[in-house]
C-alpha cells in the first residue's frame, strides 16, 4: 500500500509541479519588459532584512519541535535538536517529502527516542501546522472572498480539493483524532505562531525591495504568503509545494501588482526561503559542530529576543529609509551627527549654531555629552545613520530590561514578556526611534537597566548606566537624585543621599548656570514657561509656591489627554503603584506645564524619561492587584488585559504598518530622484561651507560649517535647495522663491538642477584651481567662469 502511494505522489506529483511552474514561468516571459522595469530600484537593504526575518522563522520553528520533544519527555541540547532538524528537512526537495519524516526519524531514532515516538510527535507538528497556518490565513480568505472578480464559491472549491488531498493522500490524516491533545502544546503552538508570522514579514520585506507593495496591505500579504504555504503543504504529491505555491501566490499577488511581476514576486519568495534555509542550516551545522554547550533557553527568552530582534530590524530600516529619502533633517539628525564628527576631528562637543553661523558649544542647548562617546562608533562608519543604528539597538533593548525588572518582581515569565511586548509596541517608543536621533532617547534602556541593577544590587554597574543615563540630557540629573534617595531608603543606607545631593546640584547647575553660559544667557526652555517666571531659579519656586495654578495648568484638556495615551498601552496599571511615577516627574512636570504642545505630542521624543517608570510602577502596579488575591484578579488575566491594552493603544496612535495612522511616507511618497541628489550631495568637498534647507542637512553635516536655510546664504560656498518640504522654514514658498532670485544672481553659479532639487556655488568662493575643476564638472549655465 505504502509502495503503491508513493508511485501515485509520484507520477502525480512530478507533471503538477511542472506544469504548474509552466505556468507561472510563463507569465513572467511574457511580461518580462515590464517585471524588469518594476524591478530595477532592488533595495539590498530590505531584502537583507528579509533574509533576516525568514531565518527567525527556522529559528522559532525549530525551537517549537523541541518543546515538542519536550512536552513527550525528551529534552536534547538546543544545538543538537535544531541541526538534526535542519538536516532532516533537506530531504524535502525529494518527491513526497517521506525521506524528510525517515530521516528526522532515524536522526533522533540516535538520540534514544523510540522512532514511534517520533513519527507521533511530527503528526502532532503537522497539525499545528494547519492549525496555525489557518489561524495566520484568515485574512487572507477573508481578502480573497471579498473581492468582486473572484467568486465566493472558490474558497469552498479549494477547501473542499485539499480535504480531499489531504484525506486521501496524506496517510497522517488517521491520526486526526490526536487533535485535542495538541492543546498541551501551548509554548510550541505559541512559537509557531511567532514563527509564522516572521515568515510573512520576512517575504513581504523581500518583495516589496523588488517592488513597491503597500504597507497598508501588509496584514493580508503576510496573510497571503502563509496560505500559500500551506496550500503547497498539504498537496503533498508536490516536492514542497514546488509549483503550487508559486501559482497561488502568484493568483494572491495579482490583486495588488501586474500578473507578470506577481509571477515573478512568487519565484522570488521561493528563491529567498530557500537562501534563508541554507543560511539557517549553515549556521546549525557551525554550532553543532564548534560549540559543545549551550545554556537552556526558556521559550519566554526566545519570544522576547525575536521581540527585539524584529523591533532593531524594522526601526533600524525604516529609519535608514527616512534618510535616504531625506525624511531626516538638520533639525535634529544633522545637529548630532555634525557634534560627532567635529569630536573625531578634535572640536569637541561643538556645531555650527542651528538657528545662526556662529561655532558653538552644543552645550548652549543641551548637555547630552552622550554624543562625545558614540564617536568612536564612527571609526567604524562615519555616517548619520551610525546614529540611528544605535538609537534603535538601544531602544530596542529596552524591552530586555523590562522583563527582567518584571521577572524579578512578579515571578511570572508570561506576563513579564507581555510587559517587554507592551513597551516595543508602544507608541511613544516607537515614535521617538522613528523621528530622527536624539541622546535623550538612549536614556530610556539605560534607567531601565539602572533600576534592575539596582534590584540586583550590582551597585558598581548601576553607577556606570546610571552615568550614561545622566550624560544623555539635563533633566536626567533630577532623575538620578530621585533614584538615589529611592535606594537609600531601600537599603536604610544614608551614604546614597550623598549622591541625590549632587545629582541636584548638577542638575540646578546645568539649567541655571552652565547651559545658559555657553549659549545665549538663559536656558532657551524656560521661555516655554513665562507664566512662572524667567530664570529657573523662579520657575521652581512659583511652582511649589503657587500650587493651585500649578495644579490648574497641569488639568487642561490637552494634558489629560497627552496622560491617556501614556497610560494606555500597560492599561493604566501604573495607577495602582502611582510611587514610581514620580521618577518621572522632572519631564513629566515640564511637558505638562509647557506651553509648547510638541513636548507633548506623540511624535517627538520628550516622553523618553517618562516610559520607563511607567513599565515600572506597572510592574508594582500587577504585583499589588495580584496580592489582593481575588479570583478575578488572577495573573493570566492581567496578562491578556495588558497584551488587549497595548492592541488597543498600538492600533489607535502606533507607528507599524495597519495601525489607524502609520508612519509610512517612506514607502508611499519616496522621494524617486534620491539616489542622483545623494550622489551628488556626497560629492561637494567637505572643505566648502553649505547652506542648506533643512531636509538635505544631515547629508552635509560632515563639515566644520552648515547653516540651514534662510541662515547663511550669503556666508556659504554652496547653497542647495530640496524644495519638497511642506515644513520649510520660513515657508517652502519663500524658498523656491529665494531659489528663483539666485538663478538671476550674478554672484551665484547654478551647478545643478534636477526637480525640486537645485545647488548653487558662491563666485567668490573659487579661489583655486582645484575648486575651479570641482565645479567646472557641475555647472549647466555659468556666468561668472568661461571656458
Amino acid at each position: 500500500m505504502k509502495h503503491t502511494k508513493n508511485i501515485l505522489r509520484t507520477l502525480l506529483g512530478v507533471p503538477l509541479t511542472i506544469v504548474s511552474l509552466l505556468f507561472v514561468i510563463n507569465f513572467i516571459y511574457s511580461s518580462r519588459f515590464e517585471v524588469l522595469h518594476n524591478f530595477k530600484n532592488f533595495n539590498p537593504f530590505g531584502g537583507f532584512i528579509g533574509i533576516l526575518f525568514l531565518g527567525l522563522f527556522f529559528v522559532l520553528r525549530s525551537f517549537a519541535w523541541r518543546e515538542l520533544l519536550a512536552q513527550e519527555g525528551y529534552s536534547l541540547p538546543v544545538r543538537v535538536s535544531t541541526y538534526l532538524l535542519a538536516i532532516s528537512e533537506l530531504k524535502r526537495y525529494i518527491p513526497g517529502s517521506i525521506l524528510a519524516f525517515a530521516s528526522r526519524i532515524d536522526n533522533f531514532s540516535k538520540q534514544k527516542i523510540p522512532g514511534k515516538k517520533v513519527f507521533r510527535i511530527i503528526v502532532y507538528e503537522n497539525i499545528l501546522f494547519v492549525v496555525t497556518t489557518l489561524l495566520i490565513s484568515i485574512p487572507a480568505l477573508f481578502f480573497i472572498a471579498n473581492r468582486n472578480s473572484v467568486p465566493g464559491e472558490f474558497l469552498y472549491v479549494l477547501a473542499f480539493v485539499l480535504a480531499i488531498l489531504f484525506f486521501l493522500l496524506n496517510p497522517w490524516f488517521k491520526f486526526y483524532g490526536k487533535l485535542k491533545q495538541t492543546f498541551k502544546y501551548s509554548n510550541a503552538f505559541f512559537l509557531m505562531c511567532a514563527a509564522w508570522i516572521f515568515f510573512g514579514i520576512g517575504n513581504y520585506l523581500v518583495l516589496s525591495s523588488f517592488y513597491f507593495l503597500n504597507p497598508q496591505n501588509i496584514l493580508q500579504i503576510i496573510s497571503f504568503t502563509v496560505l500559500s504555504w500551506l496550500v503547497g503543504y498539504l498537496v503533498v504529491i508536490a516536492p514542497l509545494g514546488l509549483g503550487i505555491r508559486e501559482a497561488f501566490l502568484t493568483y494572491a499577488l495579482s490583486f495588488l501588482s501586474p500578473l507578470g511581476v506577481a509571477a515573478a514576486l512568487a519565484v522570488i519568495s521561493r528563491i529567498a526561503f530557500t537562501i534563508s534555509e541554507i543560511i539557517f542550516l549553515a549556521v546549525s551545522y557551525i554550532i553543532y559542530k564548534r560549540i559543545k554547550t549551550l545554556p537552556k533557553i526558556e521559550t519566554t527568552i526566545i519570544l522576547l529576543w525575536t521581540a527585539i530582534a524584529s523591533y532593531i530590524s524594522y526601526f533600524t530600516y525604516y529609519s535608514f529609509e527616512k534618510y535616504n529619502n531625506f525624511f531626516t533633517g538638520r533639525f535634529d539628525l544633522g545637529n548630532m551627527d555634525q557634534t560627532v564628527w567635529n569630536t573625531i576631528h578634535g572640536r569637541i562637543f561643538v556645531l555650527t549654531d542651528p538657528n545662526g553661523i556662529d561655532t558653538v558649544s552644543r552645550l548652549a542647548f543641551h548637555s547630552d555629552f552622550i554624543l562625545v562617546l558614540l564617536a568612536p562608533f564612527y571609526f567604524l562608519w562615519r555616517d548619520p545613520r551610525m546614529l540611528l543604528l544605535i538609537q534603535s539597538v538601544v531602544i530596542g533593548c529596552g524591552a530586555y530590561f523590562i522583563y527582567k525588572i518584571a521577572e524579578f518582581v512578579l515571578k511570572d515569565k508570561y506576563i513579564s514578556l507581555v510587559l517587554a511586548v507592551s513597551y516595543l509596541l508602544n507608541p511613544f517608543v516607537e515614535k521617538q526611534n522613528l523621528f530622527d536621533f536624539h541622546g535623550i532617547t538612549l536614556a530610556t534602556t539605560f534607567l531601565l537597566a539602572t533600576f534592575y541593577l539596582m534590584l540586583k544590587k550590582k551597585y558598581f554597574y548601576m553607577l556606570m548606566v546610571l552615568t550614561l543615563a545622566v550624560l544623555c540630557k539635563e533633566e536626567v540629573f533630577a532623575i538620578a537624585g530621585f533614584l538615589f534617595s529611592y535606594l537609600s531608603y531601600r537599603t536604610r543606607n544614608l551614604k546614597w543621599l550623598a549622591g541625590s545631593l549632587l545629582s541636584f546640584v548638577l542638575f540646578y547647575l546645568m539649567i541655571a548656570k552652565f547651559i545658559p553660559e555657553a549659549g545665549s544667557g538663559h536656558h532657551f526652555a524656560t521661555a516655554y514657561f513665562q507664566d512662572f517666571g524667567d530664570s529657573p531659579s523662579q520657575i521652581i519656586k512659583n511652582l511649589a509656591l503657587n500650587p493651585v495654578k500649578t495644579g490648574s495648568a497641569m488639568l487642561s484638556i490637552s494634558n489629560l489627554l497627552y496622560v491617556f495615551k501614556l497610560l494606555l498601552p500597560t492599561g493604566f496599571i501604573s495607577l495602582v503603584s502611582p510611587l514610581y511615577l514620580i521618577f518621572s516627574a522632572p519631564d513629566l512636570v515640564i511637558n505638562l506645564l509647557s506651553k509648547n504642545e510638541n513636548l507633548k505630542s506623540l511624535t517627538f521624543h520628550y516622553a523618553a524619561t517618562i516610559i520607563p517608570f511607567i513599565y515600572i510602577s506597572s510592574i508594582y502596579g500587577v504585583k499589588r492587584l495580584l496580592a489582593f488575591k481575588l479570583k478575578i484578579i488572577k495573573a493570566r488575566n492581567l496578562t491578556i488585559f495588558i497584551l488587549i491594552a497595548t492592541l488597543v493603544a498600538t492600533y489607535l496612535y502606533g507607528a507599524l504598518p495597519g495601525t489607524l495612522h502609520p508612519s509610512l511616507e517612506v514607502f508611499t511618497d519616496p522621494v524617486k530622484e534620491r539616489a542622483t541628489i545623494d550622489s551628488f550631495l556626497k560629492r561637494i568637498p567637505a572643505r566648502f561651507s553649505v547652506a542648506a534647507s533643512n531636509n538635505i542637512g544631515s547629508h552635509l553635516s560632515h563639515r566644520q560649517n552648515i547653516y540651514t536655510i534662510p541662515y547663511g546664504i550669503d556666508k556659504a560656498d554652496i547653497v542647495a535647495f530640496l524644495l519638497n518640504d511642506s515644513f520649510a522654514q520660513p515657508s517652502l514658498e519663500f524658498q523656491k522663491k529665494l531659489a528663483s532670485q539666485l538663478k538671476y544672481d550674478n554672484n551665484y553659479i547654478l551647478l545643478y538642477e534636477y526637480g525640486d532639487f537645485i545647488v548653487f556655488a558662491k563666485c567668490s568662493s573659487i579661489n583655486n584651481f582645484h575648486d575651479y575643476l570641482w565645479l567646472r564638472h557641475f555647472v549647466q549655465r555659468s556666468y561668472c567662469l568661461a571656458d
